[in-house]
């Protein structure tokens, strides 16, 4: 939150929501969070549907940009994708590069990935985060799905895709996300989660099933 709040760009909002049943400590936080500054909505705990999908029926902007509780924004990032959507107004994905930082503060593990690359990302979510994405599309392929969060980004991205052009997904070769420490997901579930996404995104712009195996050279 004191990340986005922090952000030199000030057209923005944050909106924000409990991603499972948590204690009075974690509503506090986030009420005291939303009564500091009017630009940062709280979820209800009664809605529908995943925590994202609460969160993104919040979402007036023209661009959403999922961020994950352990997500840390360079002071300069709103800034830098909003640079970018004014240079190319036709963009409607934006991604940038993103490292890791430990609790006492140490970066680490950059990863300065290529551009845009469809081939590449049906075989590796190597956009990872951040990610914008232009909301209408995103409320076009129904927004988040249920049963897909631990791949929701990369499940969102890949519907995405059916809907928008090569040339309209734009790459900034900044840092401007870094991820903290967290608990390791397990491995096997994300992998599957993946695979069902790529092949579901494959077969619905195909019209045909279209299976997805997993490579020999496993990452």
């Amino acid at each position: 939150v004191d990340s986005v709040v922090a952000q030199s760009y000030l057209n923005w909002e944050l909106c924000l929501a409990e991603d499972a049943p948590s204690g009075p400590d974690i509503r506090e936080i986030l009420d005291r969070a939303a009564a500091s500054d009017d630009r940062v909505r709280v979820a209800s705990r009664d809605g529908d549907g995943t925590a994202s999908t609460r969160a993104l029926a919040l979402a007036t902007g023209a661009f959403v940009l999922p961020v994950e509780q352990d997500g840390l924004l360079d002071p300069d990032a709103l800034l830098n994708v909003a640079d970018c959507l004014d240079a190319h107004p036709d963009a409607r994905i934006v991604y940038t590069d993103h490292d890791r930082v430990r609790v006492d503060g140490f970066r680490h593990d950059p990863q300065f990935k290529p551009d845009w690359n469809r081939e590449l990302l049906y075989g590796h979510d190597y956009i990872g985060h951040l990610r914008a994405f232009h909301a209408a599309t995103v409320v076009r392929v129904g927004g988040f799905r249920a049963g897909m969060e631990a791949v929701e980004g990369y499940d969102l991205l890949l519907r995405c895709l059916a809907h928008v052009e090569d040339g309209q997904i734009r790459h900034i070769p900044r840092v401007l996300y870094s991820a903290r420490p967290r608990p390791r997901r397990a491995i096997p579930a994300l992998r599957d989660a993946g695979m069902r996404a790529v092949s579901e995104a494959l077969s619905a712009l195909h019209g045909r099933h279209i299976p997805v195996e997993r490579a020999a050279l496993d990452f």
